[in-house]
């Protein structure tokens, strides 16, 4: 059975990252953890992740003072350098550039503790409180350069009792997070599998419509899809072979990441997709 290859970034001790852990110990599970990534070298998750016998890294972003694109250009190498499908933030305590959030849009997740659009950004368990508010909660969603702006792709509630403070409402929602998370990157993976498996089309003109769309830059960035990247394969390989002149396989993966854009592209994680076209 294939599986998603996962990475979790982590900025301390990662107990989301712990449940996702936990949860890909299923051979069912459709995601793996293939790396665990920090900014910071001390971060408790590391030696959590080793222990479970998971590969991990530190890139400091310390290393690397203000140029923060340089720090994630370092990251986003060492993603592709383990194959990695889709990413997922994990209490990683770092505003993402704009290179970071394009090179992955559609493939980066994260949990935030809040039932947003309600109380993006910090101090969300205190916000629900002050409101008045019965119910706080949790939320994944895709990672877009908005902070917590994402599209959602799931949510879970936490009730808040009389007399909670901050602490009480956060303990109850991160037994929501330990479950959410695991059950929303599943889903997500399981649509990513499906994507490459079963994708199909109603005509040529819709796989045409759609990879050009994608080439060209006019495809709204929410709908960058591992849909939308088989579409260009078919499209490149089988309709446009002057685009696609070199037809042995690390051509045909040079040609398509020119294509599309190497900074919008994931050499392994595509190679399975262009050979499905081809």
């Amino acid at each position: 059975m294939r599986r998603v290859k996962v990475a979790v970034l982590i900025s301390g001790r990662g107990s989301n990252m712990e449940a996702l852990i936990e949860a890909a110990k299923d051979p069912d599970y459709p995601a793996e953890i293939v790396l665990v990534l920090s900014n910071n070298p001390d971060a408790g998750g590391l030696a959590t992740a080793a222990a479970q016998g998971i590969e991990t890294a530190a890139i400091d972003h310390r290393a690397f003072g203000k140029d923060r694109e340089a720090h994630e250009r370092m990251i986003d190498a060492r993603l592709r350098q383990s194959g990695v499908e889709l990413v997922a933030l994990a209490g990683y305590m770092r505003v993402l550039t704009p290179y970071l959030v394009r090179a992955w849009a559609g493939r980066m997740l994260n949990i935030h503790p809040s039932l947003l659009p309600l109380y993006p950004g910090l101090h969300t368990h205190e916000r629900a409180i002050a409101a008045g508010d019965a119910f706080g909660g949790c939320t994944v969603h895709y990672v877009t350069e908005g902070v917590d702006e994402g599209p959602i792709v799931g949510q879970a509630r936490a009730p808040i009792l009389a007399g909670d403070t901050a602490d009480d409402l956060a303990a109850r929602v991160l037994v929501e997070e330990h479950r959410l998370y695991p059950a929303c990157l599943a889903a997500e993976a399981n649509k990513r599998l499906a994507a490459v498996t079963d994708q199909r089309f109603s005509s040529e003109d819709e796989v045409r419509a759609l990879a050009e769309a994608f080439i060209a830059r006019t495809l709204p960035k929410a709908e960058w899809t591992h849909a939308a990247h088989v579409a260009a394969s078919v499209y490149l390989i089988r309709a446009r072979p002057d685009l696609a002149p070199e037809r042995d396989m690390p051509g045909l993966i040079r040609t398509y990441n020119a294509a599309v854009g190497g900074e919008n592209t994931d050499t392994a994680g595509y190679h399975e997709t262009i050979t499905q076209a081809y």
